[in-house]
């Protein structure tokens, strides 16, 4: 028996170049009140039962969910997004800087090819500028990783962690006594002043030269042993006052203590004639510090690094959010390390990106452009269920 195909109910719209251009000009109007709340910080994205501040490197998050009422305002939407998308993937950073080059509202106050830690910092504090991922961001690029493989997953304890599984590692923990915030998963990952004694610290006197000149960095104290009343004023003055956490060590990482001088230590060694009062801190060196051991980056140190991350379950449902945005400051670090760094001004903002971001950006805008130079019209088939189907 011949079966006959039930006929569809269809209307057909078709929209000319003047539409498409008063589309178009809509959409950049839509988009500039979208880039004003990411840049400016006055948005809030709502995720579950979590809100956290929006910033420049949530720009594509916030403008996937970018809302337009008819056919052809969707399909330039559309358009607009699948190029965008295309370019940050191939580039992370392209997505905000073009969008910014569509509102013709950009301008490149400095290029140069040679960075800076500085430089990079700067690129992290613009495109995230507080925040767990903030901290995360910059504490792996200390750790180097511009130029190391990073794994960053959901952790299984409550705070965020970092760590480095390369380096020369002596064991230690923190001087009992000695309370910070979350100590059960305390992780320090960042360039600090270390000084290692070789005996006991019995009074803060013996200290006192040290702690007036660590300034913004931290002050690791290695020791046998230290006195209660040493341990408990310090943690009652850390973080605020006195950035220095005790460390005791039961045994040195090598027997020649004056090794860790090597390793850019500060060494106070009593069989050598030393006394703590006499000490000086050295250079600030990169190392990574939890409640069982301490790693020196270091050259001395052959093994490959790996720096791994770990999202904090107290973070709940920014969790997503949070992995993404570090992907994104890693992604751009290693970008601006390797291309330089432009300070562009859009409107009255300024802020760092990556040359090679800026570059993909300019390609994307051309792409844009002559896609809707070339679009003649647009023809959208709505059949009896209310699905468009463009042409």
């Amino acid at each position: 028996m011949q079966q006959f195909s039930q006929k569809r109910f269809t209307s057909t719209t078709i929209s000319d170049a003047k539409e498409i251009h008063k589309s178009v000009s809509l959409a950049k109007k839509e988009i500039k009140e979208i880039l004003s709340v990411c840049i400016s910080g006055s948005g809030a994205l709502l995720l579950g039962s979590k809100s956290a501040k929006c910033c420049p490197i949530d720009f594509l998050r916030t403008l996937s969910e970018w809302p337009r009422k008819n056919f052809l305002d969707i399909s330039i939407r559309n358009i607009i997004l699948s190029s965008l998308f295309s370019s940050e993937t191939k580039q992370g950073g392209s997505a905000l800087i073009s969008a910014m080059m569509m509102l013709d509202d950009l301008e490149v106050i400095e290029k140069k090819k040679n960075c800076t830690e500085e430089d990079i910092i700067s690129v992290i504090d613009d495109w995230a500028p507080s925040g767990i991922s903030n901290r995360i961001g910059k504490e792996a690029f200390y750790m180097g990783a511009c130029g190391s493989e990073v794994k960053i997953s959901e952790g299984v304890s409550e705070a965020s962690r970092i760590k480095c599984s390369s380096g020369i590692s002596q064991r230690a923990s923190i001087a009992g006594g000695f309370s910070s915030k979350n100590l059960e998963d305390f992780c320090l990952s960042e360039p600090c002043y270390v000084v290692a004694v070789d005996g006991f610290v019995e009074n803060l006197s013996q200290i006192h030269h040290l702690l007036e000149s660590i300034e913004d960095h931290h002050l690791i104290l290695m020791a046998r042993s230290f006195l209660p009343d040493v341990v408990s004023t310090l943690s009652a003055n850390y973080p605020r006052r006195l950035k220095c956490i005790p460390v005791t060590v039961s045994e040195w990482l090598a027997e020649d203590f004056l090794y860790l001088e090597k390793l850019g230590v500060s060494c106070v060694s009593s069989e050598a004639g030393m006394e703590i009062s006499n000490s000086r801190l050295a250079d600030p060196i990169s190392i990574s510090l939890d409640t069982s051991s301490i790693i020196f980056e270091n050259k001395l140190s052959g093994r490959k690094r790996k720096i791994f991350v770990e999202v904090g379950k107290d973070l709940g449902d920014l969790n997503g959010l949070t992995i993404d945005r570090v992907k994104t400051l890693i992604t751009l670090s290693r970008f601006t390390s390797r291309s330089g760094i432009a300070r562009i001004r859009y409107k009255d903002h300024e802020m760092h990106v990556p040359i090679s971001s800026y570059e993909a950006a300019i390609k994307c805008k051309k792409s844009l452009e002559k896609i809707f130079q070339e679009i003649g019209g647009i023809i959208a088939i709505q059949n009896r269920g209310g699905k468009h189907e463009k042409h």
